[in-house]
């Protein structure tokens, strides 16, 4: 395993474990939206993880069934991560700028929610395969991959979605940066009155702000490189499909073989874990985390402690029985 792959390897897992350290705590918030997040992230760091223990040092197809779920986390994350970054920022917006109270969310709300956050990434796995070019490739050390190819399709159902939800999150957590600026004295009261708390509030401020600022350039990046490699017309389902089973192979000495090769694929599979462990950061440390982890052990220990003072207890009548 090559030094670059061991770190990988390790911060995925570590980010994929950090996702689910806040998960008790936020099941009792339950705040659809960033359950959402978590989902993703999680899902997409356990993907890569394993994808990078499997494919290490090597580009054989090992795993074909896998590597079709794989694909499909893959696509599915790069819109449901924006998607419910999107629906965050909208929330904290509704609540400071247009100040509505956070109250307990209506059957319609928490579809609707459920449907932005898990929905539109589950509704990028068809709209891919409409210019899907082959089933999957597999890069060295990477793992699975999906292919899409260059076609005019691709701009709008596969790159032009997760840019829109970008711009969208990033409208969302900038009006909002800028009235808290503004009426800074206000936000606080505001927070409070909307049955929300400040800490939270600012955490999840802090995180999809920091999804939409950079997911952002990175999307339009993505949609860019496409049209200037040249975009083709969609001709037909039939010269898209054509060879469908096919699967290519690309030992790292090719995918490497060039600084923007590298760094694309590189970096396509660490926004991920950079998203995993961002959301860790900031709601490992958490108040509602750390009190339901000291509730946890205090409860945990409460039970050891009496367990074992009741088997002393049984010892000593023990001791002290005559016949």
């Amino acid at each position: 395993m090559t030094a670059s792959n061991q770190v990988f390897s390790a911060f995925s897992f570590l980010a994929f474990f950090g996702v689910l350290v806040p998960l008790p705590a936020q099941l009792r918030n339950k705040n659809i939206a960033v359950l959402c997040y978590m989902f993703w992230t999680g899902l997409a760091c356990f993907k890569f993880f394993v994808d990078s223990i499997i494919w290490n040092d090597n580009a054989i197809n090992w795993a074909p069934v896998w590597c079709d779920i794989s694909t499909r986390i893959h696509i599915a994350a790069q819109v449901g991560i924006p998607a419910a970054s999107l629906r965050i920022n909208s929330r904290l917006f509704s609540i400071v700028v247009m100040r509505n109270p956070v109250g307990k969310p209506s059957w319609a709300m928490t579809i609707y929610e459920i449907f932005i956050g898990i929905g539109l990434g589950l509704l990028a796995i068809p709209l891919q395969y409409v210019v899907q070019g082959h089933r999957f490739n597999i890069f060295e050390d990477v793992g699975c991959y999906p292919v899409t190819v260059n076609r005019v399709p691709s701009l709008i159902i596969v790159f032009g979605i997760p840019l829109l939800l970008s711009i969208g999150s990033l409208f969302y957590s900038g009006f909002t940066i800028v009235h808290i600026i503004q009426h800074r004295r206000d936000v606080a009261s505001v927070v409070e009155k909307a049955n929300a708390r400040n800490d939270q509030y600012y955490r999840l401020l802090a995180l999809a702000g920091t999804e939409a600022l950079f997911g952002l350039p990175l999307s339009l990046y993505v949609l860019c490189s496409n049209i200037i490699a040249g975009t083709k017309p969609y001709v037909s389902w039939a010269s898209v499909h054509k060879g469908f089973s096919r699967v290519d192979q690309f030992p790292a000495i090719l995918w490497r073989a060039t600084r923007r090769g590298e760094s694309d694929i590189e970096m396509s599979r660490w926004l991920f874990v950079v998203c995993g462990i961002l959301f860790a950061g900031l709601f490992i440390t958490s108040e509602d985390t750390k009190r339901f982890y000291a509730n946890w052990f205090a409860s945990l220990r409460k039970r050891v402690v009496g367990s074992t003072s009741s088997s002393f207890t049984g010892h000593r009548f023990l001791f002290f029985h005559h016949p």
